[in-house]
C-alpha cells in the first residue's frame, strides 16, 4: 500500500558543509531501499523538485537548501509498503479507483450519493442502473425496444441524417427502371421461308434489348450474296405506358462449318454475318427482321452450318 513520510525543516535544521560550501538538511526515513518519491516545498509552498535538488540514500535524503535562512521547508517521501489496503477504515472517496471501462464488470461496487444536510447513501451500480431504467422519461429518451419508431418525425430525423425517403426511392427505381424492363413480350421467330431449314431459335429479354441465340443451315447458294438470304422476324412489345425506338441495323459475325462425306473432316470458316433490321409496327411495337450472308470460298457448296448470338439494344422513350 501506498504510505508518505513527512518532515518539516527551520532554520535550525540547516547544515553547512564548508568544504563543498553547501547548506542542506537531511530527512532521516530509514525506507532501507531508494525507490520511493521525494517531493520538497519551500516557505512560499512551491514545490521545488529541480535537478541535483536532494540526493536519494537508504535510509536517509540529502535536500539542498540556498541558505542558513530557509523559514519551513516540507520534504514528503512517498512510498510502497508491500501491506494490503485495509478498506473498511477509508471513506468511500479515499479508496483506489478502477478504469471507467471496466465499470460493467463492478456492477457490485457503489457509489456515493447526497445531497446537502443528509446523510449520504452508497448505492451499488446495480441498482443505479436498474433505478434510472425503471424511471427513464420516454418523452426525452428512445427506448432501445422500439427500434426509433418513437421518433418525434421520422421525416426530420431523416433530413438531420443527410440521406433518402425509402417509399421516394422505390418509387423513382419502378419509374425508371421498371421491375421487369421495359420489354412486355417477344414473339416466337417467325420464319421467312426463303431457307430449305427453318432456323432454330431463342431470345431472353433485357432490361435494355433482347438477347438472340440462333442456329440454321444454308444450303450452297443460300446467303452467299452480300444483301444475304432472309432467316425470319421477331416482334418485340413494350410495357404499358413505354415506346421503344430501334432505327440501328445490328450485326455480329460468326463461325460456320460444313461436313461432307463420312471421309472427309468437316471445314470450319470464320467469314459470317448474321444482321438484325428494326422495322416500326402499330402499337409500339418492332419487328426484327434476321438476314445471314455466308462468304463462301471459291467452289465451296456445302451446307454451312451456322450458331450466332446476337444482342439487339432498344432505345427507350
Amino acid at each position: 500500500m501506498l504510505k508518505v513520510k513527512t518532515q518539516r525543516f527551520t532554520d535550525a535544521d540547516v547544515i553547512f558543509d564548508a568544504v563543498r560550501e553547501q547548506y542542506y538538511v537531511v530527512m532521516y526515513h530509514n525506507i532501507g531501499n531508494q525507490n520511493y518519491l521525494v517531493s520538497v516545498t519551500d516557505n512560499d509552498g512551491n514545490i521545488r523538485n529541480t535537478s541535483n535538488l536532494f540526493v536519494k540514500d537508504d535510509n536517509q535524503t540529502l535536500i539542498k537548501v540556498p541558505g542558513q535562512t530557509i523559514g519551513a521547508w516540507t520534504c514528503q517521501v512517498y512510498y510502497e509498503d508491500g501491506s494490503q489496503q485495509d478498506l473498511s477504515k477509508k471513506r468511500l472517496f479515499e479508496q483506489d479507483l478502477i478504469p471507467l471501462e471496466e465499470l460493467p464488470n463492478y456492477l457490485d461496487f457503489n457509489v456515493a450519493m447526497g445531497r446537502p444536510n443528509s446523510p449520504t447513501v452508497n448505492m451499488s451500480l446495480a441498482n443505479l442502473k436498474s433505478f434510472c431504467q425503471s424511471t427513464l422519461d420516454t418523452s426525452i429518451y428512445l427506448l432501445k425496444s422500439n427500434n426509433l419508431s418513437d421518433l418525434n418525425s421520422v421525416a426530420n430525423a431523416r433530413q438531420n441524417l443527410n440521406v433518402y425517403d425509402k417509399a421516394y426511392i422505390d418509387s423513382y427505381i419502378t419509374s425508371f427502371i421498371p421491375k421487369n424492363g421495359y420489354i412486355d413480350t417477344i414473339s416466337q421467330f417467325t420464319a421467312s421461308g426463303d431457307t430449305t431449314y427453318s432456323p432454330v431459335v431463342s431470345s431472353v429479354k433485357g432490361t435494355h434489348g433482347v438477347n438472340v441465340y440462333l442456329e440454321t443451315r444454308l444450303t450452297g447458294a443460300e446467303g452467299a450474296t452480300t444483301a444475304g438470304i432472309n432467316l425470319g422476324y421477331i416482334d418485340v412489345s413494350p410495357v404499358t405506358g413505354s415506346t421503344f425506338t430501334a432505327n440501328t441495323i445490328t450485326s455480329v459475325l460468326f463461325t460456320w462449318f460444313t461436313t461432307s462425306s463420312a471421309t472427309t473432316t468437316s471445314q470450319i470458316f470464320t467469314e459470317g454475318e448474321l444482321k438484325v433490321t428494326p422495322s416500326a409496327l402499330g402499337g409500339g411495337r418492332i419487328r426484327f427482321t434476321f438476314t445471314a450472308y455466308i462468304n463462301r470460298p471459291s467452289g465451296q457448296t456445302n451446307i454451312a452450318n451456322c450458331s450466332a448470338s446476337i444482342f439487339i439494344p432498344l432505345q427507350i422513350n
